[in-house]
């Protein structure tokens, strides 16, 4: 196993730990508040919260420390958290407030250890990789968080209320020994300093409006990240309390719920094989329309029915479609990046997708509440195609302007620095 190997697998694997708790935690926030849609919601929100107010601050530190420590550190902290709550949770002590509290811990500590992964790139593959190396990290860690480990999640909880979060405290774990065999490279600001020709070290502060700077004077990563940050929104809001619509709405037990997560990830791992050779043949342009057509239908179909079958289908598509978008997405943001701010970059643009699917799950719950459960599907519909609207024209100005408008040949051209 190569050194990029080692960091795309522990990546993976300590993402998949995330996904076990995004639905882990909400389903027993349900069985211990009965049912109630604002807890649901408030505990979900908490684990996307940190990524609204700690991802910058995360991403500088990430910048000034060697990566591989701080992804070593952060997945130790997060092994001690969960395996704590597993406990608690066995002996009935777990409150709502505790799941709270976890969430957000476990959040902070995943803006540090996505920052260090990110900057990790570079010392593991070659520069003419790093690109596509990029994009295949980001989306093995969205496809362990959002598809395969909810998809556990809900069949490891059918066995037992503990089972996801002792799978989720071993995930950590067997990550941190993976990364122990990685190199120790230094970190980005001690390679380059802020200032040309200078020795002394920039300060945390210094960092954070260098990151800020970056992103307001590139106009493609702004066009990208409003348009997927928009979308985040809305996917959050579909996804905050999909466990109730298919738990209270249409009727399946804990294990069938589990199955139908099951069958979305088997969907979304096909989407990420097929990625790379989706936009090979379609072109930036196309591939990010044909994904903000085909998602908004599958939810609008979704929010409509009464069949589970059908409800998993659109699901199913959606998550086949997700991957293209991210692979899409990251790698250009990646290419468009320097690396001596990548992590504060990689993280401030996580830090609007992110943010944005934190309120998204704070919307869904009094959503809800007021128009019906199936009200946030139609919301994450009708926000997927006002972004594509949105950002269309400006997309197809600036990737042209990158020379990247064309459709991807494996290789995108050399850094693309587009100015405000």
């Amino acid at each position: 196993m190569n050194s990029f190997q080692r960091l795309w697998s522990a990546a993976g694997i300590s993402k998949f730990g995330d996904g076990l708790v995004l639905i882990g935690l909400p389903l027993y926030a349900a069985s211990i508040s009965h049912g109630s849609v604002v807890a649901v919601a408030l505990v979900v929100f908490a684990g996307r919260l940190p990524w609204l107010v700690l991802s910058l601050p995360a991403g500088a530190y990430a910048d000034r420390r060697p990566f591989r420590q701080t992804m070593i550190v952060s997945d130790i902290a997060r092994f001690a958290l969960v395996a704590a709550l597993a406990v608690l949770i066995v002996l009935h002590l777990a409150t709502l407030l505790l799941l709270i509290v976890v969430g957000f811990a476990l959040g902070a500590f995943d803006t540090a250890f996505s920052a260090a992964a990110a900057n990790g790139l570079p010392a593991v593959v070659a520069p003419d990789e790093l690109a596509r190396a990029g994009g295949r990290l980001f989306a093995v860690e969205a496809a362990g968080e959002q598809v395969a480990g909810p998809a556990a999640a809900g069949i490891l909880y059918s066995f037992g209320q503990v089972v996801p979060f002792v799978g989720d405290a071993l995930s950590f774990l067997l990550s941190a020994v993976l990364l122990r065999r990685l190199p120790g490279a230094a970190p980005a600001t001690t390679i380059a300093p802020a200032v040309a020709g200078s020795s002394a070290r920039p300060t945390l502060r210094a960092d954070m409006r260098d990151g800020l700077r970056h992103f307001a004077a590139n106009r493609l990563v702004r066009v990208i990240t409003f348009m997927v940050a928009t979308w985040s929104f809305g996917q959050a809001a579909v996804y905050t309390l999909q466990v109730l619509y298919f738990t209270r709405s249409l009727g399946l037990s804990a294990r069938m719920f589990g199955i139908v997560i099951a069958g979305t990830a088997i969907t979304n791992v096909i989407g990420g094989l097929m990625a790379e050779r989706v936009w090979k043949a379609l072109g930036t342009m196309r591939l990010l329309t044909v994904a903000g057509l085909t998602i908004p239908a599958a939810f609008a179909v979704a929010a409509h029915t009464t069949s589970p079958a059908v409800a998993a289908a659109c699901f199913a598509a959606e998550s086949l479609v997700t991957p293209w978008v991210i692979v899409a997405t990251t790698t250009l943001r990646i290419q468009a990046v320097p690396a001596t701010v990548r992590g504060k970059m990689m993280n401030l643009t996580r830090t609007f997708v992110v943010g944005a699917g934190a309120l998204g799950t704070l919307a869904a719950g009094p959503l809800a509440s007021l128009l019906g459960l199936r009200a946030p599907m139609y919301l994450g519909a009708g926000l997927y195609v006002v972004a594509l609207a949105a950002a269309i024209r400006p997309l197809r100005t600036v990737l042209g302007l990158a020379g990247a408008e064309a459709p991807y040949d494996g290789v995108l051209p050399a850094p693309v620095l587009v100015p405000a």
